[in-house]
Protein backbone atom coordinates (compact mmCIF):
# COMPACT_ATOMS: atom_id res chain seq x y z
CA UNK A 1 0.00 0.00 0.00
CA UNK A 2 1.43 3.50 -1.19
CA UNK A 3 0.19 6.50 0.47
CA UNK A 4 0.60 10.03 0.72
CA UNK A 5 2.73 10.36 3.77
CA UNK A 6 4.22 13.19 5.48
CA UNK A 7 3.31 15.71 8.39
CA UNK A 8 -0.69 17.45 7.49
CA UNK A 9 -1.90 15.12 4.29
CA UNK A 10 -5.63 15.41 4.99
CA UNK A 11 -7.65 18.28 4.69
CA UNK A 12 -8.23 21.22 8.01
CA UNK A 13 -12.00 20.88 9.15
CA UNK A 14 -13.33 23.18 11.61
CA UNK A 15 -16.63 22.69 13.33
CA UNK A 16 -18.21 23.75 16.01
CA UNK A 17 -18.12 21.18 19.16
CA UNK A 18 -21.42 18.71 19.20
CA UNK A 19 -22.16 19.03 15.40
CA UNK A 20 -22.70 16.10 13.01
CA UNK A 21 -19.25 15.62 10.90
CA UNK A 22 -18.83 13.35 7.98
CA UNK A 23 -15.66 13.38 6.88
CA UNK A 24 -14.54 11.76 3.83
CA UNK A 25 -11.31 10.76 1.69
CA UNK A 26 -10.47 9.66 -1.05
CA UNK A 27 -7.15 7.20 -1.20
CA UNK A 28 -4.55 7.87 -3.54
CA UNK A 29 -1.35 6.02 -4.27
CA UNK A 30 1.78 8.49 -3.64
CA UNK A 31 1.49 9.16 -7.34
CA UNK A 32 -1.67 10.24 -7.30
CA UNK A 33 -3.25 7.01 -8.60
CA UNK A 34 -6.27 5.78 -7.74
CA UNK A 35 -5.96 3.12 -5.14
CA UNK A 36 -7.95 0.30 -4.93
CA UNK A 37 -8.64 -0.05 -0.90
CA UNK A 38 -10.70 -3.67 -1.10
CA UNK A 39 -10.22 -5.49 2.33
CA UNK A 40 -8.29 -2.13 3.84
CA UNK A 41 -9.87 -1.37 7.55
CA UNK A 42 -9.29 2.14 9.38
CA UNK A 43 -9.71 4.03 12.49
CA UNK A 44 -10.13 7.81 13.08
CA UNK A 45 -8.67 9.13 16.05
CA UNK A 46 -8.50 12.68 17.68
CA UNK A 47 -6.07 13.98 20.05
CA UNK A 48 -5.02 17.15 21.40
CA UNK A 49 -2.65 19.71 19.14
CA UNK A 50 -0.22 21.04 21.71
CA UNK A 51 0.02 17.68 24.13
CA UNK A 52 0.43 15.74 20.82
CA UNK A 53 1.54 12.54 23.20
CA UNK A 54 -1.52 12.31 25.31
CA UNK A 55 -4.36 9.42 24.63
CA UNK A 56 -6.55 10.16 21.74
CA UNK A 57 -10.01 11.92 23.23
CA UNK A 58 -11.91 9.75 19.94
CA UNK A 59 -11.64 6.94 18.20
CA UNK A 60 -13.61 5.61 15.66
CA UNK A 61 -13.82 2.83 13.30
CA UNK A 62 -13.89 3.83 9.73
CA UNK A 63 -15.12 2.42 6.91
CA UNK A 64 -13.64 2.29 3.16
CA UNK A 65 -16.10 1.55 0.17
CA UNK A 66 -15.30 1.32 -3.68
CA UNK A 67 -17.85 1.99 -5.95
CA UNK A 68 -18.59 -0.58 -8.00
CA UNK A 69 -16.59 -0.50 -11.67
CA UNK A 70 -13.70 1.83 -10.22
CA UNK A 71 -11.00 1.23 -8.71
CA UNK A 72 -10.84 4.39 -6.32
CA UNK A 73 -11.64 3.78 -2.56
CA UNK A 74 -13.28 6.67 -0.23
CA UNK A 75 -12.83 6.25 3.52
CA UNK A 76 -16.09 7.46 5.60
CA UNK A 77 -15.89 8.13 9.58
CA UNK A 78 -18.65 10.03 11.11
CA UNK A 79 -18.16 11.93 13.99
CA UNK A 80 -21.73 12.10 16.17
CA UNK A 81 -22.52 15.05 18.30
CA UNK A 82 -21.50 13.68 21.59
CA UNK A 83 -18.26 13.03 20.46
CA UNK A 84 -17.58 16.63 20.00
CA UNK A 85 -19.70 18.09 22.50
CA UNK A 86 -17.39 18.82 25.05
CA UNK A 87 -14.06 19.86 22.81
CA UNK A 88 -12.77 23.08 21.64
CA UNK A 89 -9.35 24.37 20.52
CA UNK A 90 -7.18 22.91 17.95
CA UNK A 91 -6.85 18.97 17.34
CA UNK A 92 -4.70 16.68 15.44
CA UNK A 93 -6.94 13.69 13.81
CA UNK A 94 -5.30 10.70 12.36
CA UNK A 95 -6.07 8.13 9.92
CA UNK A 96 -4.27 4.75 10.42
CA UNK A 97 -5.36 2.62 7.13
CA UNK A 98 -3.92 -1.19 7.69
CA UNK A 99 -4.27 -3.31 3.87
CA UNK A 100 -4.52 -7.13 4.19
CA UNK A 101 -1.33 -7.76 4.19
CA UNK A 102 -1.09 -6.07 6.99
CA UNK A 103 0.95 -2.84 6.17
CA UNK A 104 -0.29 0.42 7.78
CA UNK A 105 0.08 3.86 6.93
CA UNK A 106 -1.13 6.78 8.92
CA UNK A 107 -2.27 10.02 7.94
CA UNK A 108 -2.48 13.17 9.96
CA UNK A 109 -4.73 16.36 9.79
CA UNK A 110 -5.77 19.46 11.54
CA UNK A 111 -9.23 19.80 12.85
CA UNK A 112 -10.73 23.16 14.79
CA UNK A 113 -13.69 22.33 16.64
CA UNK A 114 -15.02 26.01 17.97
CA UNK A 115 -16.96 26.13 21.70
CA UNK A 116 -20.89 25.19 21.37
CA UNK A 117 -22.53 27.55 23.01
CA UNK A 118 -25.77 25.78 23.69
CA UNK A 119 -24.70 22.59 24.24
CA UNK A 120 -28.34 21.73 26.17
CA UNK A 121 -29.81 21.93 22.72
CA UNK A 122 -27.41 18.79 22.10
CA UNK A 123 -29.69 15.98 22.95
Amino acid sequence: MYLSIGDYQLPEYSMTAGETQNITIMLFTQNKQQLDADGMTARLAISDYINRNSEPFIIKTCSITQQAGYEISSLFCKLLPADTITLRGKFIYQVTITDVDDTVAILKGVMNIGANVDQSAIS
